[in-house]
This record gives structure tokens, C-alpha cells and sequence, in this order.
């Protein structure tokens, strides 16, 4: 481990960006990352409004073992863990943090996409305390987040966190710019989708309100496990901020129709505005109606998280 993983004080020592220092560093040592981020850069994209909010269209074939990935229990334990420390490529390095790896995605959807996994092999499990201290840790001009075993994640089986620089993902701009008490959750109706935000100067308060939050909306649905959730976070002017998603589906039925269908399979980052497609047509077809009812079919609307923003005033 020595070796292939390098303590985050290591890179702390130069002036600078680590995560810059360290993404250049593994571009040099490693062909498939220098060759999908150059593809990257000459990708097809197209952009559309939804009310207030903005969207970019991305077709990116590089991603289609994570669209397509089968997430059943079955499918799951046939194939090896590709978050396993035995199982990375000989070429991938990693920063040592604490409890888990960062670790460079080698079929990125931005320049500079990083994946954080847990040093253990256990299930994909938000754990708001680890999520607090990555954003902490990370650069400002990124955002972390969180996929679910069910909403967008393509290892359920293996604790992870993602992160990419903010400047892709048009729902942080739009919430960087809400004009909202702080200290306090909540909801926002005028975005698309809607969603749950929080934001606080103290890291120790964001951490608390998030975890009661998703404790209620765990309550409020009756549920045993974990509530469908993509959450997003990241740090402006020593402020933090976190948007909170719920969703009601993992897929939509577009996904599945054979004959008209496109292979979307939404997660946070296409919820916050940056949409993946890994097929030409799809991409070709994508456009503002289908953007729309994909999240619309996945995600909770306003209405319903009013009526949850109320059980969860009722019991705090």
C-alpha cells in the first residue's frame, strides 16, 4: 500500500492545489486517464433550460459500463469489486485519507473526476461525517457527492463518494446564488428539480442537520433502509452547502422501452445539470421535454417535500 498510495500530507507539503498536483501526476503514469480526459475535451454537448435552471447535454460512450451497470444483488456479487484495492489497475495510484482512497475515475464525465472509496469493502451506505470531511479537505472549486445503492450508483456494494470541479454542475450555481436564511434547511421549489438545502458556517451544524433530515424522511416514509437520496455538497467563502434530493425511482421507464428508449440512468451529477448519454441517437434526441420527464419521473416533487418539510419541523 506504501507504494501504490500516498498519504494526503505528502501532497499538503507543496504550494498549491493537491488535487491538481495529484490528477497531473497520474496523467503522466497512466495512458487510459490521459486518453479519456483528452476525449473529454472534444465530446459533443448541448445545453437547455428548464425553467430557471440550466442543463448541459453530454454524449460520452466512455460511461456506458456505469449507465448500463446491472445494480442487482446477483449481477452485483458475480463481477469482482472494481473499488477493491486488489482489483484497480496497475497503473492507478491513490491518495491516502483517513478511512478511505481517492482515486482518479478513469472514464471521467468532467476533467477531473475523482472517486473517494472506503478502505473496506461495505456496503454504499451515506455517512454524513465522512461526507462533512471531504468536503472540508477538497478544494473549493469542487463539489463531493453522494449516489445512492439505488439512485445512480454503480457499486452499491462498495462505500463511495464522487467529486468533479463545480463549474459543471449548473444546480450549485443556481443554490451559490439563493438568497436563503442560514442555519437553517430548507426546501427549494423554484429549481429543477427541487430540492432540500442546507448551509451553515459551521461545519459541526451542517453535519447535524443533514443527518436529522434524512432520520425524518427515513420515519416520515416508513422505511428500513436508507431513503433514495443523492446529495451533493461543497464549501463557498468557508460556507457550507448542501442540496439533498429525494427520489422515488431509480431508473425511468425511458430507460427500458426498447423501441424509443434511451439509456439515462440519472445521478447526482445529471440531477445537478450535467446529463450523461452514451449512445449518438440518445444524445441526438435528448433534448428539453425528455430532460424533463426523466427527472420528473425520478425525483420527489415540491409539493411532496413540503408535506415532508413539515413532518420534520413537527418533530424537531
Amino acid at each position: 500500500m506504501q507504494d501504490k498510495f500516498i498519504p494526503l500530507e505528502n501532497y499538503l507539503k507543496y504550494s498549491g492545489n493537491w488535487l491538481d498536483e495529484f490528477f497531473t501526476d497520474q496523467k503522466k503514469k497512466w495512458n487510459l486517464l490521459s486518453k479519456n480526459t483528452v476525449v473529454l475535451r472534444s465530446q459533443d454537448e448541448k445545453h437547455v433550460k428548464i425553467g430557471k435552471n440550466n442543463f448541459i447535454i453530454s454524449h460520452n460512450p466512455n460511461r456506458t459500463a456505469s449507465t448500463m451497470a446491472q445494480v442487482d444483488e446477483k449481477s452485483v456479487g458475480a463481477r469482482k469489486c472494481f473499488l477493491c484495492e486488489n482489483n484497480l489497475y496497475p497503473e492507478q495510484t491513490g491518495v491516502l485519507l483517513d478511512d478511505y482512497i481517492i482515486l482518479c475515475n478513469p472514464f471521467p464525465i468532467t476533467e477531473m473526476h475523482f472517486t473517494i472509496a472506503n478502505k473496506r469493502h461495505i456496503p454504499q451506505k451515506f455517512n454524513i461525517k465522512d461526507f462533512i470531511s471531504l468536503i472540508k479537505i477538497f478544494p473549493e472549486e469542487h463539489a463531493v457527492f453522494y449516489n445512492g445503492p439505488k439512485c445512480g450508483a454503480s457499486a452499491p456494494d462498495h462505500l463511495h463518494f464522487q467529486s468533479v470541479p463545480k463549474s459543471k454542475l449548473m444546480l450549485i450555481e443556481f443554490a451559490d446564488n439563493l438568497e436563503k436564511s442560514s442555519e437553517q434547511i430548507e426546501i427549494v421549489t423554484d429549481a429543477f428539480p427541487n430540492f432540500i438545502f442546507v448551509e451553515s458556517k459551521s461545519a459541526a451544524i451542517a453535519e447535524k442537520s443533514i443527518a436529522e433530515l434524512i432520520k425524518s424522511v427515513k420515519k416520515y416514509f416508513q422505511l428500513e433502509t436508507e431513503p433514495m437520496i443523492n446529495v451533493l455538497g461543497w464549501k463557498n467563502k468557508n460556507r457550507y452547502k448542501l442540496i439533498l434530493i429525494l427520489r422515488k425511482k431509480h431508473r425511468p421507464d425511458i430507460f427500458f422501452d426498447e423501441k424509443k428508449g434511451m439509456k439515462i440512468s440519472p445521478a447526482s451529477a445529471d440531477l445537478a445539470g450535467l446529463i450523461v448519454t452514451i449512445d449518438a441517437d440518445d444524445f441526438n434526441r435528448a433534448n428539453l421535454n425528455s430532460t424533463k420527464q426523466i427527472i420528473e419521473e425520478v425525483t420527489i416533487n415540491g409539493s411532496e417535500l413540503t408535506t415532508i418539510m413539515k413532518y420534520y419541523n413537527s418533530k424537531n
